[in-house]
Order: C-alpha cells, then sequence, then structure tokens
C-alpha cells in the first residue's frame, strides 16, 4: 500500500471513531437523563412572528415525577433529536410560582396560523447545572438568581439572547446606550437602576437598547419597571420611530422636556401632580396627533410596571397599561397584563409603525422636577392577539 492510500485510509478511520464518539455521546447525553416532547401550537388565524418569545410552564407534578430542580438548573431546550446538545435553543429561567416552573425559550421559526413546531425539553439528574455547562444558551433571571429579589446581573443572565430587548440596570447600563436630550444631568446607573433624571429642572434623557436602538418590523410588547418621586414630569416608551428625538409635550401639551422619537408612536405616562394622564400618540411626520388620553397614578411617589405594545394581527392596534406596586417591580411580572389597568385598544394604520427605531425617555419641566429611573427592561414579540400558543406535553422518556 503506498502512503497515499495510507493517508486516506488514516483519515476514514479517524472520521468513522469521530462519528462513533460523537453518537456515543449523545446516546450518554440521552440515557442520562429524561425528554418531553413539547408541540407548540398556534390556534389563531394569524402567524407567530419569529423571533418569538414562548412561555413555558411546567407544574409541581411533572416536576417531581422528572426530578427538576426549582431553580431549573438541570433543564434545557433542544430540536433535534439526534444531535440533542448540538441544537439548543436559548432559554431564560423565569422562576418557581403557585406550584409552576416558567421558562421563556426563544423558538427557531414562525408559527403558521393553525400549525404547530416540536421542540423538547431535556431533564438531567438532579446535580447537573446547565447554566454554567451550556452557557450561553441556557439561562436565568438575575431576579430569580438573587433569591427572588432585586440585585446585581448575574453571569448566567443571558436575556440579551433571549429577548428582542432585555436590560438589567442594578448598577450597570447593560451595554445600553445612555443619551441626554436636555440639560446636564447624564443618566447614571446605580444600585437603585438607571437614574434617568434627578430633580433638576428641564432634563430629558432617553436609552437605546444595545443593538442601537433598531426594532424589527413585527409585533412588539415592551415592558418595565420603574420608579419616581416628584412632582413632574414623564416616563415615554417610543416605537417604530426614527433616529431624530423631539419632545413628548408637542403632541400632549404636557411632558416637560421629555424625549420621544420622530415618526414613532408612543405611550406617555405622565405624573404631572395637577394634570397627570395616560397619553398615546403619533408623532407624525407632518403634525403630532394625539390618539387617546386616560387616568394615571396622582401620587408624588411610586413604583411602576408599564408596558405598550402593538398587534399586528387582524386589526392593528396599540395598547398600554400600568400597575402601581409599593416596592421594585419584579420582573415576574412579565406577561401578567391581565392584572393591570389597561387602556382600550387604539386601532391604527400598520404604515404608519414603520420607523426602525426605540427607546425610553424621562423628563422635567421648566417648572416642576422629579426623580426618576429605570429598575428593568423586556421587549419581546407580542403574539397574535395576546393569544400565546399552547404547550402540548408528549413524555418520550
Amino acid at each position: 500500500m503506498n502512503k497515499r492510500n495510507l493517508f486516506i485510509l488514516l483519515i476514514f478511520i479517524v472520521l468513522i471513531f469521530g462519528i462513533i464518539y460523537y453518537l456515543g455521546n449523545q446516546n450518554k447525553t440521552h440515557s442520562s437523563g429524561k425528554i418531553l416532547k413539547l408541540l407548540v401550537y398556534n390556534p389563531t388565524n394569524c402567524t407567530v412572528f419569529s423571533p418569538f418569545q414562548q412561555e413555558i410552564y411546567i407544574n409541581s407534578s411533572i416536576m417531581n415525577e422528572y426530578g427538576i430542580n426549582e431553580n431549573g438548573s438541570n433543564v434545557f431546550f433542544f430540536t433535534d433529536l439526534n444531535n440533542i446538545t448540538g441544537s439548543i435553543l436559548y432559554s431564560w429561567f423565569a422562576g418557581y410560582y403557585n406550584n409552576y416552573s416558567i421558562w421563556w425559550v426563544k423558538l427557531p421559526t414562525p408559527i403558521s396560523s393553525h400549525s404547530n413546531i416540536t421542540i423538547y425539553m431535556y431533564i438531567g439528574p438532579v446535580g447537573e447545572n446547565y447554566y454554567e455547562k451550556y452557557s450561553p444558551y441556557v439561562g436565568i433571571s438575575s431576579y430569580v438568581y438573587n433569591n427572588y429579589s432585586w440585585g446585581p446581573l448575574s453571569i448566567y443572565d443571558n436575556g440579551q439572547l433571549v429577548f428582542n430587548f432585555y436590560g438589567w440596570f442594578y448598577d450597570t447600563r447593560h451595554n445600553w446606550v445612555l443619551n441626554v436630550k436636555n440639560g446636564n444631568y447624564f443618566p447614571t446607573p446605580t444600585i437603585n437602576g438607571i437614574e434617568m433624571i434627578n430633580y433638576s429642572l428641564s432634563q430629558g434623557s432617553y436609552i437605546e437598547p444595545p443593538n442601537n436602538g433598531n426594532i424589527p418590523n413585527i409585533p412588539i410588547i415592551i415592558e418595565e419597571g420603574w420608579y419616581y418621586s416628584g412632582e413632574a414630569d414623564a416616563n415615554v416608551i417610543s416605537m417604530y420611530g426614527e433616529k431624530s428625538v423631539v419632545y413628548a409635550a408637542g403632541a400632549n401639551k404636557f411632558g416637560g422636556y421629555t424625549p420621544t422619537l420622530y415618526g414613532s408612536i408612543f405611550v406617555q405616562y405622565e405624573y404631572y401632580n395637577l394634570q397627570p394622564a395616560i397619553y398615546i400618540s403619533y408623532y407624525g411626520r407632518i403634525f403630532p396627533v394625539q390618539l387617546y388620553e386616560g387616568s394615571f397614578i396622582d401620587k408624588n411617589q411610586s413604583y411602576v410596571y408599564s408596558y405598550f405594545l402593538a398587534n399586528f394581527c387582524n386589526d392593528t392596534y396599540v395598547q398600554a397599561g400600568y400597575l402601581v406596586l409599593n416596592d421594585i417591580p419584579p420582573i415576574s411580572l412579565l406577561g401578567t397584563l391581565e392584572n393591570t389597568n389597561q387602556t382600550l385598544k387604539i386601532r391604527v394604520d400598520r404604515n404608519i409603525l414603520s420607523g426602525r427605531y426605540f427607546s425610553i425617555g424621562s423628563g422635567s419641566g421648566s417648572q416642576s422636577t422629579s426623580s426618576q429611573s429605570i429598575y428593568w427592561i423586556v421587549g419581546r414579540t407580542y403574539p397574535p392577539d395576546g393569544i400565546m400558543p399552547e404547550i402540548y406535553i408528549e413524555r418520550l422518556s
């Protein structure tokens, strides 16, 4: 046998042993754990856009039967039974509440109307720590990591890989872009979140996510936890706008120097003590238009969970809501819209939701001031008409 043929034979042998090792490792992984098949079904007549963050509930009965750790550390999600560890999905453990463990999982594809996709849930031995082993695919909420309390950003918090936008602002800007529109106070990360304004007149600041504020042309919901103390003025969630910045007061009379994006649709949580209100407005290219005005908190100090969403299924509409709390809003409030004070659904022409940028702004006026801090922000794809795809569980092992 000549050297060339011997070399080819050696390569062939190495490839064969590599395949055997790989399959053996896959079988070892499969045999050492348990698998649940999850059928994700879209019951609506509209497509579930991608990327999509699927909320998954697993009850305590399944947890006990399969030995799922209460901190979610021995679980990951994947798509291919023949390539388990090579097809792991991004997932974020949101915690254990009321006998259910909850995950948010980033699905790999859109789901057409009245159709489904299949993913799998892998449960390893109780002693496994997949947060460490399969980082950054397998992650956990910083809130849960800090024993269900406000605390430092966890090294295993992969929210920015799971959600469209994510920021956990405990003494960090979490790679968000901090900007000043008016005044001299620059947004400052503290252990009480990003302080946006600080008891000075005529302040206006805004923050953008790490992707330069880009927002995909899909239905979005932005949720945030924040705090204010003082007389005025506002917090604004601005979506589908252009890059240039204007003042929300141009559309709503009140708001002081609170920034919003030109060409955007936005919600303004106005806490001016003489005229508290929620405004939903469109800062059009010709002139700004106020679409909605409703009541808001009449207090000089509050912790707030709030959101703004755009729905593209059937009727295109936007809607906002909020909840007043006695302490820092826990991020476990994600998706709990039914428990909030909601505005009407405001129908809009989808063509006006064409801008590429998103921001959150804070501001004070020329006569009244306040302090305002943002604790966390999550932006995710909004399900059709707010209806989350259904999960059907089948036991495979």
